[in-house]
């Protein structure tokens, strides 16, 4: 039982900071400084370092290709200050 706990302990970290290193190898937007800094951050915190680039270099989402509709400028009902004017306009008669 203390083996594999201690396979576990050994090998988790040592396979995310190689799936890390091989992210920051594969990074084709980082410059050469930059690379070496999150490996070194990699190696010297194990399991912290490794999460930390995986998560900075996962993969984009995949954009639907569409712009946003326009927005209707009165849905914005309750946040602008001339609607307020105008509900009190139109409750007062004026």
């Amino acid at each position: 039982m203390e083996i594999v706990l201690l396979l576990v302990v050994v090998t988790v970290p040592i396979w995310l900071n190689v799936k890390a290193t091989l992210l920051v190898f594969r990074d084709a937007f980082s410059e050469k400084t930059q690379k070496i800094t999150q490996l070194i951050f990699v190696w010297f915190l194990p399991l912290v370092g490794a999460i930390v680039v995986l998560a900075i270099h996962r993969q984009e989402e995949k954009s639907s290709g569409t712009y946003p509709s326009e927005k209707d400028p009165g849905e914005d009902f309750g946040l602008s200050g001339s609607s307020i004017k105008n509900i009190t306009k139109i409750i007062d008669g004026d």
